[in-house]
């Protein structure tokens, strides 16, 4: 993250050069079947020399960078922004673009850019979900939204079931939790965590209005994927299930007991099925369904 370069004092740059551990910290990494992506600013990458960095990282098993700090889509940022996206797909680097413009369709182009924050997303410290409710039908259609959520909300509007909800509702290449290891450890819905899928095989808008809810399904191999988020309490929601395929499936839903305690439930469903359940203002609902042996 931040800080994980030496700071330097010449002109134009932010960090140079690297710590003594940091080769002992990679290679510890690839030991465990972990990849480092490396945060960078667009400072130390706006030059064709600076860019050179990058191929310095492939070589050190660095996996892909998170550049931030463009702040502009200006003719000269956005051209430095397409000379990354080659580099960074010459050295087999993933890109992770923070504080830049929204996306444009470069995915198509160059599918290693899976990432791009381009919203007001939780580090801001603010609630969200009246965001959520529109970015959902506008900001997330025209490319991945880095939201970096917490595991528990920074601000004092959401709840956990929020949280999680967005994680499936807004479409990230690169889910971001943005907690600390303790988070992780004490939170009851860790495993929901744990299996979340960075890509999916299927959409399904499912129901809601914009500035209000929505509710979506998306599918990642055979396991589905159910979401809601709204604005206003709700109660007596009832989410049909068609969109499954044949046999059985074993929901895990997770839903919001009080805004700060979670609820996780399980039962056997099939699209036949409908789930009812009620939502509290500015809150979420997420479930998972795992296909049972037939």
């Amino acid at each position: 993250d931040g800080g994980g370069h030496p700071k330097t004092y010449a002109k134009g740059r932010v960090y140079e050069g690297y710590y003594d551990w940091f080769d002992e910290i990679a290679q510890y990494a690839e030991s465990k079947g972990v990849g480092l992506i490396v945060w960078i600013k667009y400072a130390d990458l706006d030059t064709p020399e600076e860019r050179e960095a990058l191929r310095e990282y492939a070589s050190k098993g660095i996996k892909g960078i998170k550049a931030d700090f463009f702040d502009s889509e200006d003719q000269t940022t956005m051209s430095d922004l397409n000379e990354i996206y080659k580099m960074c797909a010459e050295c087999h680097l993933i890109v992770n673009c923070h504080g830049a413009g929204k996306p444009t369709g470069e995915r198509r182009t160059y599918p290693h850019v899976i990432n791009r924050e381009a919203v007001k997303g939780e580090e801001y410290g603010k609630g969200f979900v009246n965001e959520a409710v529109i970015w959902a039908y506008t900001r997330n259609v025209v490319g991945p939204v880095d939201l970096t959520p917490r595991v528990y909300p920074k601000s004092k509007t959401g709840t956990l079931g929020l949280q999680l909800a967005c994680c499936v509702l807004l479409d990230c290449g690169l889910p971001c939790m943005a907690g600390s290891a303790d988070d992780y450890r004490s939170f009851n819905g860790a495993s929901f965590y744990r299996e979340l899928p960075a890509v999916w095989d299927d959409t399904v808008f499912l129901s809601g209005d914009v500035g209000d809810s929505v509710t979506m399904a998306r599918r990642s191999g055979e396991t589905w994927y159910a979401a809601t988020v709204t604005k206003a309490a709700k109660k007596g929601v009832s989410m049909p299930l068609q969109f499954l395929g044949e046999g059985e499936y074993q929901a895990e839903i997770y839903s919001d007991a009080t805004r700060k305690k979670l609820k996780i439930s399980t039962q056997t469903v099939t699209k036949d099925d409908v789930l009812s359940y009620s939502l509290l203002p500015e809150s979420g609902y997420v479930v998972r369904f795992t296909k049972t042996a037939s």
